[in-house]
């Protein structure tokens, strides 16, 4: 079995002139690279409207999959970071613009330019570390955060990707998620060996809020029954995304988290993601003997995460007051704040019923997270009322 490209040598220098029109010229990869790309199109599910879009063809190579979304009628942009790949395109006098550039160092394009994003077989390159500078976990913050800012609102990435380990596609997710995306893993033909393809697909902005579907209660059955959508492929999810329940009357009480469940999250109305029923183990093998992941929804992750900085803000505040008046002065004031951040955070891991994971990625959102901050608002309100009660 031949070894992977990206444990032979950085892309730059794997991709060398030889190697470049080697990869170019083969009728086979050109037909697998032409069908990718435009499965990689469907999944954008661009509007129907005849108006050309600006496309991001991400690790574009010798401009293959540039070729198709120049045959939809759409322009691009193709970006790479190896010089001969590119000198081939050029050769080749392809439609789009190209960028010579290390995704892993950030996307330097205007906000809100892009109105989606391919890629095939390029993005797991960043989980591996090809220079002692390289950190995979800050490369890939880099560049799905640049990716973020340029894409337009409710724009979609749709990335080929074959991980080397479960370990990769989880650190892949997890950079996505903290970036603001929503979205899941597609696989086409998931009981092939052959024909098995892995796609990420994310949704940026309020189009990824809104395609969510809404959850009545925590009662809902995760039982859902996997769909088939087309003869000759199926759809599956191999993640499951956190979606919110609408919060009851009493919703505004400062310790309020959103809660999860899964459900069926749907791309469009051809392809629907079909979420296995949940297990007491976060990682476990599927039917067709593929490993599931647990994922988090970006919004709720946001709204979790104010939702720690409110409360200790406005615990911080009630404090300060309370110290000021009980008259506290030096180490007895921040002995005092310490024993009411310790309780904020007891509270907080209360109403999430002692399963932080579910509603955070770390323990140290609800330990840490606004502690400096709620420490500046009860130092003042602290000193201000201590001054209105004891000194004026």
């Amino acid at each position: 079995m031949a070894s992977r490209p990206e444990l032979v040598a950085p892309p730059e220098i794997f991709y060398d002139d030889a190697e470049a029109r080697k990869y170019t010229s083969s009728s086979r990869i050109i037909e697998i690279q032409a069908s990718l790309s435009e499965r990689a199109l469907e999944l954008l599910d661009l509007p129907d409207d005849g108006i050309p879009k600006l496309l991001l063809d991400i690790g574009c190579g010798s401009g293959l999959s540039g070729e198709i979304l120049s045959e939809n009628g759409h322009h691009w942009i193709g970006l790479d970071i190896s010089p001969s790949m590119l000198n081939v395109a050029i050769e080749r006098d392809v439609e789009g613009d190209l960028l010579l550039g290390d995704m892993g160092q950030g996307l330097g394009l205007r906000p809100g330019v892009i109105d989606g994003v391919i890629s095939i077989s390029a993005v797991q390159w960043l989980c591996n570390a090809d220079k002692s500078s390289h950190n995979p976990i800050l490369r890939l913050k880099a560049f799905f955060n640049s990716l973020y800012r340029c894409l337009a609102n409710g724009a979609r990435a749709a990335f080929q990707i074959y991980p080397e380990n479960i370990n990769q596609r989880e650190l892949i997710l997890k950079a996505a998620m903290h970036a603001g995306f929503a979205g899941g893993i597609v696989v086409d033909y998931p009981h092939s060996t052959k024909k098995r393809k892995e796609f990420l697909v994310l949704t940026c902005g309020q189009r990824a809020i809104n395609s969510m579907p809404e959850v009545p209660s925590l009662l809902i059955s995760e039982n859902l029954p996997t769909t088939t959508v087309r003869p000759h492929r199926v759809v599956a999810v191999l993640c499951r995304l956190v979606s919110a329940v609408p919060s009851p009357p009493w919703s505004a009480r400062p310790f309020w988290l959103a809660a999860s469940t899964r459900n069926i999250i749907k791309l469009n109305k051809r392809d629907i993601m079909a979420v296995h029923s949940e297990s007491g183990s976060q990682e476990k093998k599927s039917s067709n003997g593929v490993n599931e992941l647990l994922t988090f929804n970006a919004e709720n992750m946001q709204n979790n995460m104010k939702i720690i900085y409110y409360s200790r803000t406005f615990l911080s505040i009630i404090g300060g007051v309370v110290a000021g008046i009980l008259g506290f002065t030096g180490l007895k004031g921040f002995v005092f704040y310490l024993l009411l951040m310790a309780v904020t955070s007891v509270v907080l891991v209360a109403k999430a019923k002692f399963s932080i994971q579910t509603y955070f990625d770390s323990w140290n959102r609800v330990l840490l997270d606004g502690f400096l901050g709620g420490l500046m608002s009860f130092v003042l309100f602290w000193t201000f009322a201590y001054d209105i009660v004891h000194i004026f």
